[in-house]
């Protein structure tokens, strides 16, 4: 019988009568165990816990954050542990942006049914070195979207305000008035086949299509692809941000010259201002900065019936595609 180990937030409200919903429906087909964080990168831990206690599948209960650490703590696995394991996703928490990208819904019995059916796919990671705030440097992986620019101080403010308004409502608010009160900031990209120098509101640096709850900031990126999708914003007004919101929550591409869309493997982001970086929804440091995709790095469970962001063509993406290492 295999094993599936649920990682539950425990921060979430209604957890107890979730947990008795999951133990229920999986009881009769897998050992099931659970593991609750009870501080920031418990996840992480517990993730490597679950597979050196033989765990087939890592379910992450929680939102973006949770995904995060579950996926950090896979990648600190060896190869041969990591390909014996497949991470799913309950979107439980926030913004729930990367459950959007594979297809992922709250329904225990949908997930049941996927994990039945083996649905999955080999997903792309995004490795990060950046520059902490004592000038160190550090790395850390991303399997959503990583951004510098207005992306950190929106999260920052969400922050603060999601307690009263919603995640949603509080996602708007707080781009809304970070694009109002925010300088732009100079930056240099250096990616490969790619450059740019000048003004920037926001890079997004994205495996997955979505951020902010459901703002489909990157509407080609699909997670399999061996990817990264560059997001370039330059200089533009509150206004405008308005006027293509709905274009953001269908995720389409916006037409406007201070707009691009480009595809790299990898990144590098300099700036000489304080320009700090958010991944998966966690401020960490700022640029210095360079981003690595690792093409096929974890096997997900997707629902590919409810998901634009996966390309069921490609054949599992290889560990060793484009020689990439995907190894800490």
């Amino acid at each position: 019988m295999q094993a599936v180990c649920f990682i539950v937030n425990s921060q979430k409200r209604k957890v107890k009568g979730l947990v008795a919903r999951i133990a229920s429906t999986f009881e009769s087909r897998y050992a099931v165990m659970f593991l609750y964080t009870s501080a920031s990168r418990d996840a992480e831990r517990l993730a490597v816990q679950a597979v050196e206690q033989g765990c087939s599948y890592v379910v992450a209960v929680g939102g973006d954050g949770t995904v995060n650490e579950v996926v950090n703590g896979l990648m600190l696995l060896s190869d041969a542990q990591r390909r014996a394991v497949t991470l799913a996703v309950l979107p439980w928490g926030t913004g729930n942006d990367f459950a959007r990208s594979i297809g992922a819904t709250p329904s225990v019995e949908r997930l049941f049914e996927l994990v039945e059916q083996n649905s999955t796919c080999q997903v792309d990671v995004g490795r990060v070195q950046y520059t902490q705030p004592n000038g160190l440097a550090a790395l850390r992986y991303f399997v959503n979207i990583g951004d510098v620019g207005i992306g950190p101080s929106t999260v920052m403010m969400v922050e603060r305000l999601k307690r009263f308004l919603g995640a949603t409502l509080a996602f708007w608010i707080g781009g809304f008035c970070t694009i109002c009160f925010r300088r732009p900031q100079e930056v240099a990209i250096e990616a490969d086949g790619y450059s740019h120098r000048g003004t920037v509101m926001a890079v997004c640096m994205a495996n997955g299509r979505y951020f902010g709850s459901g703002l489909g900031i990157a509407p080609h990126a699909v997670v399999n692809d061996g990817m990264l999708n560059l997001v370039v914003v330059g200089r533009v007004s509150a206004l405008t941000f308005l006027r293509f919101t709905g274009k953001l929550r269908r995720a389409e591409p916006v037409i406007h010259p201070e707009v691009r869309y480009v595809e790299v493997s990898r990144c590098r982001i300099l700036s000489e201002s304080d320009c700090p970086l958010e991944l998966d929804g966690e401020v960490l440091g700022a640029a210095p900065l360079e981003v690595e995709l690792l093409p096929g790095a974890i096997c997900v469970v997707v629902d590919t019936c409810c998901s634009r962001a996966i390309d069921s063509r490609l054949k599992p993406a290889s560990m060793e595609r484009s020689g990439a290492s995907v190894t800490a």
